[in-house]
């Protein structure tokens, strides 16, 4: 894999790292639902599509949503195959 796409990667799976930590502060700070309209839909809809397919596999867990948790250890093993490349 060259370099810049390699490095490219990297750079764009931990900006996704860092989008998923501010959903999550988000909605402890802003509580549920709320973070979800203006000004901070963008990270819902930049969040959502990949959070989605995790809680369908594992449910939320009473009011303790697990799947990011999950996202972000898949995200490290991603980058960890990517750095291996």
């Amino acid at each position: 894999m060259p370099v810049e796409i390699k490095s490219f990667l990297l750079h764009f799976l931990q900006m996704y790292s860092w989008i998923l930590m501010g959903r999550i502060l988000l909605s402890w700070v802003l509580g549920y639902g709320d973070w979800e309209k203006p000004p901070w839909s963008w990270v819902y809809v930049i969040t959502e599509p990949v959070l989605a397919p995790f809680r369908r596999l594992i449910p939320p867990l009473g009011m303790i949503d697990i799947s990011p948790i999950i996202l972000f250890f898949a995200l490290s093993l991603l980058e960890g195959l990517i750095s291996a490349l």
